[in-house]
């Protein structure tokens, strides 16, 4: 008995935006860390990637010691693929400010160019009391 299959693509969606955050900072406490979370849907399965766009730059952020991802990919019976993804940020500071984009690609060639990636963007705002060392070791606050 010969079987069809239907292969159907769905443009993917944005089903749980980054939210806005805000960080304050006082010079005791350092070593803060804040957590972005984004979840999609979409098939074929979906890519997040985070980025991190100041007024200056626009980098893609990868695992390091700055920057934790995290991902988990669920399909469900239909074939519809979800996946949630969470951007840490270790050690917060200023130069974190900014716009956190989560962005979301489908690698789908039966999908119109304009339909294989969405964006959505969460603000940190980075306050308080901060501490930065020069080169020459002399502290600067603002």
């Amino acid at each position: 008995m010969n079987k069809c299959y239907f292969l159907l693509t769905e443009a993917p969606i944005i089903t749980e935006p980054p939210e806005n955050q805000i960080i304050a900072l006082s010079d005791s406490d350092s070593n803060q860390s804040v957590t972005f979370h984004c979840e999609t849907r979409g098939k074929p399965l979906p890519e997040i990637v985070w980025l991190h766009d100041t007024n200056t730059r626009r980098i893609e952020l990868e695992n390091n010691e700055k920057y934790s991802i995290r991902t988990q990919t669920h399909r469900t019976g239909s074939g519809d693929y979800f996946v949630g993804s969470w951007l840490t940020i270790q050690t917060v500071n200023a130069f974190d400010s900014g716009a956190i984009v989560c962005r979301i690609m489908a690698d789908d060639d039966d999908l119109p160019t304009d339909l294989q990636t969405v964006e959505s963007t969460a603000e940190l705002a980075v306050i308080g009391t901060y501490k930065y060392t020069c080169q020459n070791g002399e502290h600067i606050y603002s």
